[in-house]
Protein backbone atom coordinates (compact mmCIF):
# COMPACT_ATOMS: atom_id res chain seq x y z
CA UNK A 1 0.00 0.00 0.00
CA UNK A 2 0.73 3.81 0.00
CA UNK A 3 3.13 4.90 2.22
CA UNK A 4 2.03 6.47 5.24
CA UNK A 5 4.16 9.48 7.51
CA UNK A 6 3.97 9.31 11.25
CA UNK A 7 2.89 12.56 12.01
CA UNK A 8 4.31 14.45 14.82
CA UNK A 9 3.98 18.20 16.60
CA UNK A 10 0.08 17.30 16.11
CA UNK A 11 -0.01 17.35 12.69
CA UNK A 12 -2.10 14.66 10.88
CA UNK A 13 -2.90 13.06 7.63
CA UNK A 14 -0.88 10.43 5.04
CA UNK A 15 1.82 13.50 4.58
CA UNK A 16 1.21 15.45 7.66
CA UNK A 17 0.13 18.20 5.61
CA UNK A 18 -2.79 19.49 8.33
CA UNK A 19 -3.32 20.16 11.99
CA UNK A 20 -4.74 17.40 13.64
CA UNK A 21 -8.33 17.65 15.11
CA UNK A 22 -9.09 20.27 18.16
CA UNK A 23 -5.62 21.63 16.68
CA UNK A 24 -6.27 24.91 15.21
CA UNK A 25 -5.12 27.68 16.70
CA UNK A 26 -3.27 28.66 14.11
CA UNK A 27 -2.83 27.42 10.50
CA UNK A 28 -0.77 24.31 9.38
CA UNK A 29 3.07 25.59 8.73
CA UNK A 30 5.78 23.48 6.92
CA UNK A 31 8.42 22.51 9.61
CA UNK A 32 11.95 24.76 9.21
CA UNK A 33 15.04 24.13 10.91
CA UNK A 34 14.83 26.48 13.15
CA UNK A 35 11.05 25.75 14.16
CA UNK A 36 8.51 22.86 14.10
CA UNK A 37 6.03 24.71 13.49
CA UNK A 38 3.50 22.90 15.54
CA UNK A 39 -0.29 22.83 15.61
CA UNK A 40 -1.56 24.23 18.50
CA UNK A 41 -4.81 23.01 20.81
CA UNK A 42 -7.54 25.54 20.66
CA UNK A 43 -8.01 27.44 24.28
CA UNK A 44 -11.44 25.82 25.22
CA UNK A 45 -11.03 25.60 29.20
CA UNK A 46 -12.30 22.00 28.72
CA UNK A 47 -15.41 22.72 27.60
CA UNK A 48 -15.45 21.91 23.91
CA UNK A 49 -13.86 18.92 21.38
CA UNK A 50 -14.40 20.97 18.54
CA UNK A 51 -12.92 24.22 17.42
CA UNK A 52 -12.28 25.64 13.96
CA UNK A 53 -9.88 28.65 12.72
CA UNK A 54 -10.11 32.02 11.79
CA UNK A 55 -7.62 33.52 9.24
CA UNK A 56 -8.99 37.15 10.79
CA UNK A 57 -8.85 36.56 14.31
CA UNK A 58 -5.21 35.13 13.70
CA UNK A 59 -4.05 38.44 12.24
CA UNK A 60 -5.79 40.78 14.67
CA UNK A 61 -4.19 38.61 17.52
CA UNK A 62 -0.78 39.40 15.66
CA UNK A 63 -0.44 35.60 14.89
CA UNK A 64 -0.93 34.56 18.20
CA UNK A 65 -4.54 32.90 18.29
CA UNK A 66 -7.12 31.97 15.54
CA UNK A 67 -9.05 29.30 17.11
CA UNK A 68 -12.88 29.21 17.57
CA UNK A 69 -14.31 26.90 20.30
CA UNK A 70 -17.29 25.01 18.59
CA UNK A 71 -20.60 24.17 20.72
CA UNK A 72 -19.49 25.22 24.19
CA UNK A 73 -20.77 22.62 26.99
CA UNK A 74 -21.69 23.17 30.44
CA UNK A 75 -23.30 26.07 30.12
CA UNK A 76 -20.19 28.59 28.85
CA UNK A 77 -20.26 30.41 26.03
CA UNK A 78 -17.72 32.94 24.16
CA UNK A 79 -14.98 31.83 21.60
CA UNK A 80 -12.38 30.34 24.95
CA UNK A 81 -15.55 28.63 26.17
CA UNK A 82 -14.03 31.54 29.21
CA UNK A 83 -17.83 33.13 30.40
CA UNK A 84 -21.34 31.70 31.60
CA UNK A 85 -24.04 32.02 28.78
CA UNK A 86 -27.44 33.95 29.43
CA UNK A 87 -29.25 32.65 32.21
CA UNK A 88 -25.96 31.45 34.51
CA UNK A 89 -23.09 32.88 35.80
CA UNK A 90 -19.83 32.31 37.12
CA UNK A 91 -19.49 30.00 40.33
CA UNK A 92 -16.60 32.04 42.29
CA UNK A 93 -15.87 28.65 43.94
CA UNK A 94 -14.80 26.60 40.99
CA UNK A 95 -12.23 27.65 38.63
CA UNK A 96 -13.43 28.26 34.78
CA UNK A 97 -12.59 24.44 34.03
CA UNK A 98 -14.39 23.13 35.74
CA UNK A 99 -18.34 21.20 35.16
CA UNK A 100 -19.78 23.46 37.55
CA UNK A 101 -17.96 26.34 36.76
CA UNK A 102 -21.31 28.49 35.82
CA UNK A 103 -24.78 28.26 37.88
CA UNK A 104 -28.19 28.65 37.07
CA UNK A 105 -29.51 32.05 37.91
CA UNK A 106 -32.38 31.20 39.31
CA UNK A 107 -34.23 34.23 40.02
CA UNK A 108 -37.26 35.10 41.91
CA UNK A 109 -40.03 34.74 39.91
CA UNK A 110 -42.41 37.52 41.28
CA UNK A 111 -39.55 39.76 42.26
CA UNK A 112 -37.27 39.81 38.97
CA UNK A 113 -37.52 41.92 36.14
CA UNK A 114 -36.59 38.76 34.34
CA UNK A 115 -34.81 35.44 34.35
CA UNK A 116 -31.35 36.69 33.62
CA UNK A 117 -28.69 37.95 36.06
CA UNK A 118 -25.45 39.17 36.08
CA UNK A 119 -23.29 36.69 34.38
CA UNK A 120 -20.32 37.51 36.70
CA UNK A 121 -22.06 38.47 40.35
CA UNK A 122 -25.21 36.20 39.63
CA UNK A 123 -27.12 39.09 40.85
CA UNK A 124 -30.53 39.32 39.15
CA UNK A 125 -32.53 42.83 38.45
CA UNK A 126 -34.92 43.26 41.17
CA UNK A 127 -37.67 45.33 40.93
CA UNK A 128 -38.60 48.35 43.65
CA UNK A 129 -38.47 47.66 46.50
CA UNK A 130 -36.58 44.07 46.82
CA UNK A 131 -33.01 42.68 47.40
CA UNK A 132 -30.61 39.95 47.65
CA UNK A 133 -28.89 37.51 44.95
CA UNK A 134 -32.28 36.53 43.42
CA UNK A 135 -34.77 39.34 44.84
CA UNK A 136 -35.77 36.87 47.37
CA UNK A 137 -36.32 39.36 50.02
CA UNK A 138 -37.91 42.73 50.92
CA UNK A 139 -35.92 45.85 51.56
CA UNK A 140 -35.86 47.14 54.89
CA UNK A 141 -39.57 48.81 56.34
CA UNK A 142 -41.14 46.60 52.87
CA UNK A 143 -42.83 43.55 53.57
CA UNK A 144 -43.44 40.59 51.06
CA UNK A 145 -47.45 41.12 49.13
CA UNK A 146 -47.08 37.56 47.77
CA UNK A 147 -48.04 39.46 44.08
CA UNK A 148 -45.83 39.86 41.09
CA UNK A 149 -47.37 43.25 40.76
CA UNK A 150 -45.56 44.79 43.66
CA UNK A 151 -43.92 42.13 45.60
CA UNK A 152 -42.79 44.37 48.65
CA UNK A 153 -44.94 46.87 50.44
CA UNK A 154 -44.23 49.95 52.09
CA UNK A 155 -44.81 49.16 55.83
CA UNK A 156 -43.17 52.19 57.52
CA UNK A 157 -46.28 53.97 57.83
CA UNK A 158 -48.94 51.21 57.18
CA UNK A 159 -51.33 50.66 59.79
CA UNK A 160 -51.90 47.25 61.00
CA UNK A 161 -55.11 45.42 61.33
CA UNK A 162 -56.57 46.52 64.44
CA UNK A 163 -55.57 50.11 63.70
CA UNK A 164 -57.39 50.52 60.29
CA UNK A 165 -61.09 49.96 60.13
CA UNK A 166 -61.38 46.51 57.97
CA UNK A 167 -64.08 45.64 55.61
CA UNK A 168 -66.26 42.69 56.67
CA UNK A 169 -65.62 41.04 53.59
CA UNK A 170 -62.32 40.84 51.89
CA UNK A 171 -61.48 37.82 49.54
CA UNK A 172 -61.00 37.07 46.35
CA UNK A 173 -64.24 36.38 44.40
CA UNK A 174 -65.47 33.13 44.93
CA UNK A 175 -66.32 32.75 40.80
CA UNK A 176 -65.08 33.83 37.78
CA UNK A 177 -68.44 34.47 36.37
CA UNK A 178 -70.37 37.82 35.35
CA UNK A 179 -73.75 37.17 37.03
CA UNK A 180 -76.71 39.83 36.62
CA UNK A 181 -76.60 40.21 39.78
CA UNK A 182 -73.17 41.51 40.13
CA UNK A 183 -73.44 43.67 37.03
CA UNK A 184 -76.66 45.33 38.28
CA UNK A 185 -75.61 46.14 41.56
CA UNK A 186 -71.71 48.13 40.34
CA UNK A 187 -72.78 51.89 38.87
CA UNK A 188 -69.90 51.56 36.36
CA UNK A 189 -68.61 48.59 35.01
CA UNK A 190 -65.32 49.24 32.35
CA UNK A 191 -62.49 46.77 30.77
CA UNK A 192 -58.91 48.05 31.47
CA UNK A 193 -55.63 47.05 30.67
CA UNK A 194 -52.83 48.02 33.45
CA UNK A 195 -49.90 49.92 31.87
CA UNK A 196 -47.76 50.26 34.93
CA UNK A 197 -47.99 49.87 38.64
CA UNK A 198 -45.76 52.26 41.40
CA UNK A 199 -46.12 52.80 44.77
CA UNK A 200 -47.00 56.55 45.78
CA UNK A 201 -47.25 56.28 49.88
CA UNK A 202 -49.86 54.20 51.43
CA UNK A 203 -51.32 54.16 47.71
CA UNK A 204 -50.72 51.53 44.81
CA UNK A 205 -50.94 53.51 41.60
CA UNK A 206 -52.02 52.20 38.52
CA UNK A 207 -51.98 53.91 34.93
CA UNK A 208 -54.58 51.96 33.15
CA UNK A 209 -55.94 52.42 29.71
CA UNK A 210 -59.64 52.11 29.82
CA UNK A 211 -60.54 50.22 26.40
CA UNK A 212 -64.24 50.32 26.61
CA UNK A 213 -67.41 51.68 29.25
CA UNK A 214 -69.94 48.65 29.28
CA UNK A 215 -71.67 50.48 32.25
CA UNK A 216 -71.93 53.90 33.04
CA UNK A 217 -74.67 55.36 35.29
CA UNK A 218 -74.38 59.02 36.88
CA UNK A 219 -71.07 60.19 35.94
CA UNK A 220 -70.19 61.74 33.07
CA UNK A 221 -66.58 62.38 33.11
CA UNK A 222 -65.38 58.91 33.66
CA UNK A 223 -64.40 58.24 29.85
CA UNK A 224 -62.38 55.76 27.88
CA UNK A 225 -58.41 56.09 27.38
CA UNK A 226 -54.82 57.12 29.81
CA UNK A 227 -56.63 57.10 33.23
CA UNK A 228 -55.22 56.32 36.64
CA UNK A 229 -56.47 53.81 39.11
CA UNK A 230 -55.22 53.73 42.80
CA UNK A 231 -55.80 51.77 45.47
CA UNK A 232 -55.02 52.54 49.08
CA UNK A 233 -51.76 50.05 50.37
CA UNK A 234 -53.83 49.75 53.91
CA UNK A 235 -56.68 47.68 52.41
CA UNK A 236 -53.94 45.64 50.58
CA UNK A 237 -51.60 43.69 53.43
CA UNK A 238 -52.95 44.52 56.95
CA UNK A 239 -56.95 43.41 55.64
CA UNK A 240 -55.40 40.84 53.35
CA UNK A 241 -57.37 41.99 50.02
CA UNK A 242 -54.37 41.38 47.89
CA UNK A 243 -57.54 40.72 44.95
CA UNK A 244 -57.06 45.01 44.60
CA UNK A 245 -53.27 44.03 43.15
CA UNK A 246 -53.30 43.78 39.49
CA UNK A 247 -50.29 43.09 36.77
CA UNK A 248 -48.59 45.31 34.39
CA UNK A 249 -49.94 44.52 31.58
CA UNK A 250 -52.89 42.43 32.03
CA UNK A 251 -56.22 43.27 31.14
CA UNK A 252 -59.08 43.48 34.02
CA UNK A 253 -62.64 43.83 34.04
CA UNK A 254 -63.52 46.54 36.48
CA UNK A 255 -66.67 46.50 38.46
CA UNK A 256 -66.88 49.99 40.39
CA UNK A 257 -69.06 52.94 42.29
CA UNK A 258 -70.04 55.99 40.41
CA UNK A 259 -68.96 57.67 43.11
CA UNK A 260 -65.56 56.99 43.25
CA UNK A 261 -64.55 55.42 39.72
CA UNK A 262 -60.72 56.02 40.07
CA UNK A 263 -60.42 54.47 43.84
CA UNK A 264 -60.48 50.23 44.01
CA UNK A 265 -61.94 49.62 47.28
CA UNK A 266 -62.56 46.11 48.67
CA UNK A 267 -66.06 46.54 47.98
CA UNK A 268 -65.18 46.73 44.21
CA UNK A 269 -64.55 43.43 42.09
CA UNK A 270 -62.25 42.98 39.38
CA UNK A 271 -61.54 40.04 37.21
CA UNK A 272 -58.80 38.74 34.84
CA UNK A 273 -60.20 39.41 31.52
CA UNK A 274 -61.45 36.43 29.54
CA UNK A 275 -62.87 36.41 25.62
CA UNK A 276 -65.62 34.50 27.39
CA UNK A 277 -66.53 37.35 29.21
CA UNK A 278 -67.94 39.11 25.73
CA UNK A 279 -70.93 37.24 24.63
CA UNK A 280 -72.71 37.92 28.26
CA UNK A 281 -71.42 41.54 28.49
CA UNK A 282 -72.98 42.23 24.79
CA UNK A 283 -76.34 40.66 26.36
CA UNK A 284 -76.29 42.58 29.54
CA UNK A 285 -75.93 45.91 27.84
CA UNK A 286 -79.00 45.12 26.04
CA UNK A 287 -81.99 48.01 26.83
CA UNK A 288 -84.12 45.39 27.48
CA UNK A 289 -81.59 43.65 30.15
CA UNK A 290 -80.14 47.29 31.62
CA UNK A 291 -84.12 48.00 32.47
CA UNK A 292 -84.13 44.93 35.06
CA UNK A 293 -81.15 45.87 36.54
Amino acid sequence: GKPVCKCSHNTAGSDCGRCKPFHDDRPWQRATKSSANECVACKCNLHAKRCRFDMTLFILSGNVSGGICVNCKHNTAGRYCHYCKEGFYRNPKKPITHIKACLPCRCNKFASIGKVCNRTTGQCPCKDHTTGLRCEKCAAGFQQTGRSAAPCMDTSHAATRNEIKCPRKCYKSPSSQIKRKRFCRKSIVYEALVISVAEEGEWIKYTIDVTKIRKKKQNRKFVKGRQVLRARGTHIKPCNCTKLLLGAGKKYLIFSSYSKPFILDPSDSVLPWRDGYQNKLNRYTKPRHMKKC
